[in-house]
């Protein structure tokens, strides 16, 4: 299983007194042993802990502990030690108790604060402590003042609960994919800055604390690992200054500098503006490498799976594989970026090479482009130039301070740290926003997209909307109702959908794709949890798991069929193209929607009423892994809902599971893979098993 460690270490503050040498001694050892962690146990908990602790767990003290029961017995007693100021529950969960895979436990998130001595842990996408609810967030937007980092709900209090649910957006993948291709890297998993928060604004800078007014400063640096140094910066320096100086000092793959609250700083942030004191102690993100970082590339050679033309770069060190439909990037650990697949489709970056030599952070891709932010905040752009590879007209906006890049299919738009949006591309796609500029110079806290529109959340709860009218750019119909305190959107191809912090929805787009509700409104007046969608549809999980749906009836708007099984208990609802399935609590899954892309199950119902912890899915077809980690598909059975030729492989200890548009990839506990679905396009691995 991927695993994610995110450690924050405390600084030794002694008085001098026996006392408080053991008890800070205690707290460390904590900090190190106990760190804040992101445990993906795909529906098998107590293993996973098990080799958790047997692998990773280290007490200074005593060493590495080749038991891993007596390694959890020693994490436990040091995190519910009372002279260490922190408190890890986890509700009577030991390794030996299996029974938390029946109520789906995927993805358990548990971040110790040290200072605070709050535990927060994961429900349904959510924060939860102590569970009372207060201050609802949307997803994925830097936390405002006094709250915590991390996507969805907040809450506060100690943690009482377990979390439940798959959070897609934390989990480490080792397998990148385009549309019709595969390119797998032998580094499985990673250590980087999921915990935090990825869009990392303004709000999300360290607190504000008491400042001395020096011009240098020391700052202690630690890695998960607990190695630390001491860093010299001066107050006109960027943190992306700060991280240059600890790849130094560490000679690793620094990608993110975090406070010890877990704050991740804007690297284009002056340290001058960050409150930090002398001997302030941050902690250092660093990439892991497990293998030699080589490529395996697979599938249709027009869209990436034939990357012989740059094997040579592709022997190692790679850290990170991006993809759009037709093209792969991937970037090394210097931070050079190297591409291939379709050349005018991003394929080819020759034109704009110099400039991807190094201190690329992170790519983000369209349909036919992509774009790269480097750590001092500008933007590089190649691939179809009309469709956003050209971003010449606004360059003078990217050269620097630059967030988070979203994207449509044929536009991009790039949220600087003040707030402000910068939009470049097709221009009635998107890539024009001159008509609601005024609304877009500061304050932007969060974009979504549909196919050719974007939406935008402000820091208020209000949303501004541009892009192609009949796909949602148009949101004057709803305008009133979206001035504020909207929470989350989610959208299809031509419609979108708010949540508000009531629970209630505002839909617009495209009417029969799920821009008109009116039909069921009445059900999304408030409690609604999450949303999911298919390419012309809605489907929302209430409070209390009941399910509503709405938009095209064979893209699965309709389940009035089978209403009385989605009554309740509904955990998390997954999605193809135009068919849905929802997993409830007892692991049985309900499925509608188009019969051929997944929405008839019936010949394998037997298999999916119990124990089913997981679905993956691609266009056409799912994949629903059971606790055993074996695999059960259905849907169009050339584009992957017929497993059946390799399904003694697929009989369990199946990990993870990563699709193109046509065809799965099952990766297992040995690391080996495992591919079916439309040969063309990645069902076939058969010429590159042997690397496999």
């Amino acid at each position: 299983a991927g695993l994610l460690l995110n450690c924050r270490q405390r600084r030794a503050m002694t008085d001098g007194s026996a006392a408080r040498a053991e008890e800070v001694s205690k707290r460390n050892r904590c900090l190190n042993l106990a760190s804040p962690f992101v445990l993906e146990s795909l529906g098998r908990p107590g293993d996973t802990a098990r080799n958790f602790i047997g692998k990773y767990a280290v007490d200074k003290g005593a060493g590495e502990s080749a038991d891993a029961a007596a390694a959890w017995q020693s994490l436990s007693a040091i995190v519910q030690s009372e002279s260490a100021d922190l408190e890890l529950r986890t509700c009577g969960w030991s390794p030996a108790d299996r029974a938390l895979s029946r109520k789906r436990l995927h993805f358990l998130l548990i971040t110790a604060a040290a200072n605070s001595g709050q535990v927060r842990a994961r429900r349904g996408g959510r924060w939860v402590e102590a569970g009372a609810i207060r201050a609802p967030l949307r997803n994925g937007a830097p936390p405002r003042q006094g709250e915590p980092p991390g996507d969805g709900v907040r809450a506060v209090g100690t943690c009482e609960g377990m979390a439940r649910t798959a959070l897609h957006s934390l989990r480490p993948r080792s397998t990148t994919l385009s549309p019709r291709g595969f390119a797998r890297r032998s580094t499985p998993s990673m250590w980087h800055a999921g915990a935090m928060p990825t869009t990392a604004g303004p709000t999300a800078r360290a607190p504000q604390v008491e400042q001395r007014e020096v011009h240098n400063a020391g700052l202690l640096v630690s890695l998960p690992s607990g190695a630390t140094a001491e860093l010299q910066v001066d107050r006109a320096d960027h943190v992306s200054d700060l991280v240059a100086k600890a790849r130094q000092a560490f000679g690793r793959h620094v990608v993110a500098i975090c406070t010890r609250t877990g704050h991740r700083l804007a690297q284009v942030a002056l340290v001058a503006d960050l409150g930090l004191r002398h001997e302030d102690v941050l902690t250092a993100v660093v990439m892991k490498q497990i293998g030699d970082g080589s490529v395996v590339t697979w599938g249709h050679a027009g869209y990436g799976g034939d990357s012989s033309a740059v094997q040579a770069q592709l022997q190692g060190d790679v850290q990170q594989i991006y993809s759009n439909l037709y093209a792969f990037a991937a970037v090394k650990s210097d931070g050079s970026v190297v591409t291939w697949g379709q050349a005018e489709h991003g394929g080819d970056s020759s034109a704009v090479q110099a400039q991807l030599q190094g201190d690329v952070q992170q790519i983000y891709s369209s349909r036919f482009v992509f774009a790269a932010v480097k750590s001092d905040g500008s933007v590089v752009t190649w691939g179809r130039a009309e469709r956003g590879g050209d971003s010449s007209a606004v360059q003078a906006q990217l050269q620097g301070d630059v967030q988070q890049i979203y994207s449509t299919d044929h536009a991009f738009a790039a949220v600087k740290s003040d707030g402000s949006v910068v939009t470049w591309g097709h221009a009635e796609h998107g890539g024009d926003s001159s008509a609601v500029q005024a609304q877009l110079q500061g304050d932007v806290q969060q974009i979504y997209s549909s196919r050719l529109a974007f939406a935008a959340v402000k820091s208020d709860g209000s949303v501004v909307t541009w892009g192609h009218a009949g796909y949602g750019g148009d949101s004057s119909a709803v305008q009133a109702q979206l001035q504020g305190d909207v929470q989350q959107i989610y959208s299809n191809v031509g419609a979108f959908a708010a949540v508000k912090s009531d629970g209630s929805v505002v839909t617009w787009g495209y009417a029969e794709a799920g821009g008109d509700s009116s039909a069921v409104q009445a059900q999304l007046q408030g409690d609604v949890q999450q949303i999911c969608s298919t390419d012309g549809a809605f489907a929302a999980v209430r409070s209390d798991g009941s399910v509503v749906t709405w938009g095209r009836a064979e893209n699965g708007g309709d389940s009035s069929a089978l209403q009385a099984q989605l009554q309740v208990d509904v955990q998390q609802i997954y999605s193809t193209g135009s068919a849905f399935a929802a997993v409830k609590s007892d692991g049985s899954v309900v499925t509608w929607g188009d019969p051929e892309d997944g929405g008839d199950s019936s010949a394998l119902q037997a298999q999916l009423q119990v124990d089913v912890q997981q679905i993956y899915s691609n266009l056409y077809a799912f994949a629903a892994m059971k606790s055993d980690g074996s695999v059960v598909t259905w849907g169009d059975a050339e584009h992957g809902g017929d497993s059946s030729a390799v399904q003694a492989q697929l009989q369990g200890d199946v990990q993870q599971i990563c699709s193109t548009e046509v065809a799965f990839a099952a990766v297992k506990s040995d690391g080996s893979v495992v591919t079916w679905g439309h040969a063309e396009h990645g069902g076939d691995s058969s010429a590159v098993q042997a690397q496999l």
